[in-house]
């Protein structure tokens, strides 16, 4: 199986493609304020089954995160937090 990705540099909501997609790596949701902002845009950039995932997630954003929004599924290995939403 081929898999292609391209990396895009700068704020998401400026520079990111069109389209949908089945995976998403984000490096911004450091803080609650950058969680609030970018996991709701994220969200609606995934195609139905795919999966968000977020790194540098400290155990209390962990915790917001699985509150705030819905998951078929989600798991926290280290500090990065993956899921498929609901």
């Amino acid at each position: 199986m081929l898999c292609r990705s391209t990396i895009h540099r700068g704020d998401f909501h400026e520079v990111g493609p069109e389209g949908k997609f089945a995976f998403i790596f984000c490096d911004a949701t450091h803080n609650f304020a950058e969680i609030d902002r970018n996991i709701p845009a994220l969200l609606d950039k995934l195609q139905p089954g795919g999966v968000l995932a977020c790194d540098d997630i400290q155990p209390h954003f962990e915790e917001y995160i699985r509150e705030k929004f819905e998951w078929k599924w989600a798991y926290c290995d280290s500090l990065l937090f993956y899921g498929e939403p609901a």
